[in-house]
């Protein structure tokens, strides 16, 4: 059976990755923060899954193709050890935890008040600030 004749080749489907890798070429790759955990997949994949078990592993996981066999015991041993370090460090600052939720049970109205003061101010100044000085609201035209 022939192939389909395709009218204009980005109509064509490619694989995952493959527009990701063509687009990282393009524009010399990702910036910022999800750039930072694309390097770190690219060389330590199974590591970097372990240690940022978060969505843009999944994503990153998925496009780069990683098998399920790599991806699960390696998220699972992450979050396991995340829990572990958590359990710790509440176990080894409980006295200091319990003075601040002392501390905030003690104060917690006047807390509330204060915070809900807080925020109508901020949404008064906002309001009441010249024309050019509000940010821009919806979209631009």
């Amino acid at each position: 059976m022939p192939e389909p004749r395709w009218p204009d080749r980005e109509l064509q489907v490619e694989r995952p990755g493959e527009h990701c890798r063509r687009q990282d070429r393009e524009t010399g790759g990702n910036t910022g923060y999800v750039g930072f955990l694309q390097k770190i997949f690219r060389r330590f994949s199974t590591l970097a899954v372990a240690v940022f078990p978060n969505m843009y592993m999944g994503i990153f996981a998925g496009v780069e193709e990683m098998p399920l066999r790599r991806y699960v015991p390696a998220t699972v041993a992450g979050l396991a050890a995340r829990l572990a370090f958590y359990w710790w460090a509440g176990n080894q600052f409980s006295d200091q935890l319990e003075d601040v939720l002392d501390l905030i049970q003690r104060f917690q109205w006047p807390l509330l008040i204060g915070l809900v003061v807080l925020a109508m101010a901020q949404g008064a100044w906002r309001q009441s600030a010249p024309r050019s000085d509000r940010p821009p609201r919806g979209r631009r035209r």
